[in-house]
């Protein structure tokens, strides 16, 4: 069973236009990133590897979680396979709305070329480091990958509770509140492993038109400045030897998106 998934989503990604080599992003949109108490919120499916992304199905296999975490309490989001809706929910309260989607595991192999350029493009020059060191730079390589993506929706114009934790295996907390963020400020999230601050690991920051990097310090936070408001994506992975035998690595992938500078009348 878990091979037949690994295989679905593989073969979904393919069938979206996308080579899974160049699917490097993967996050949720809300249709309305701000929202009022007992509004309908839809979200969707991004992935590729920039904005705006390519809309995905809610591929069978695909989800192995979907929670909405609000001041009442966490709950899970409905929506069902195939659907270009991957979930929905009823905003129960005012501030923010966490919806968290987790992804069962799947693995792919590259080629030598598409594993090298990837590790560089997503920063991670320490497994280009390991692999140089083994030798095996020249090598295709295999790797089992998982998805943490998170929402949040900001309810009634309040954020109360965007920064709380929700205890995903990679995970990206925004620590700077967003409605009323100014452009040109700092803008600071945190990035944490297993529930501990995840140092030197790159971070990226999306809008259209713009694209940031940076990385994380000892404390495992990170801060950008923000040139506009709007929707930002944020995403990071990490990637680490795989204790599979069919696999030579591992990697978890976090993203969050949430509407920063944009103080809507409701």
């Amino acid at each position: 069973m878990k091979a037949l998934k690994q295989a679905v989503v593989a073969l979904a990604l393919l069938a979206c236009g996308i080579r899974a080599a160049q699917a490097h992003e993967f996050w949720l949109i809300p249709h309305d990133a701000q929202s009022h108490t007992g509004a309908q919120v839809l979200f969707e499916l991004r992935i590729g590897s920039g904005l705006p992304g390519k809309r995905s199905v809610r591929i069978p296999g695909l989800v192995a979680d979907f929670t909405a975490t609000d001041a009442n309490g966490t709950y899970a989001v409905s929506g069902h396979d195939n659907s270009l809706v991957l979930g929905h929910l009823r905003s129960r309260t005012a501030g923010a709305t966490l919806a968290a989607l987790q992804t069962h595991q799947a693995q792919i192999t590259l080629s030598a070329t598409e594993f090298e350029a990837y590790l560089q493009e997503e920063g991670l020059e320490k497994i280009l480091l390991q692999r140089r060191e083994a030798g095996d730079s020249a090598q295709p390589a295999s790797e089992l990958y998982s998805r943490c993506a998170k929402s949040i929706v900001l309810v009634d114009g309040k954020s109360e509770g965007f920064d709380k934790t929700l205890g995903l295996p990679l995970e990206l907390i925004p620590l700077t509140e967003p409605l009323h963020y100014q452009s040109g400020e700092a803008y600071r999230l945190r990035l944490i492993r297993d529930g501990k601050p995840l140092a030197g690991t790159q971070v990226k920051a999306l809008l259209k038109g713009y694209f940031l990097k940076a990385r994380t310090d000892e404390k495992g936070e990170v801060t950008f400045t923000l040139p506009g408001p709007g929707v930002w994506l944020f995403s990071a992975e990490d990637m680490v030897p795989s204790q599979n035998p069919d696999a030579e690595w591992e990697s978890v992938w976090a993203s969050v998106t949430l509407d920063v500078g944009e103080k809507e009348a409701l």
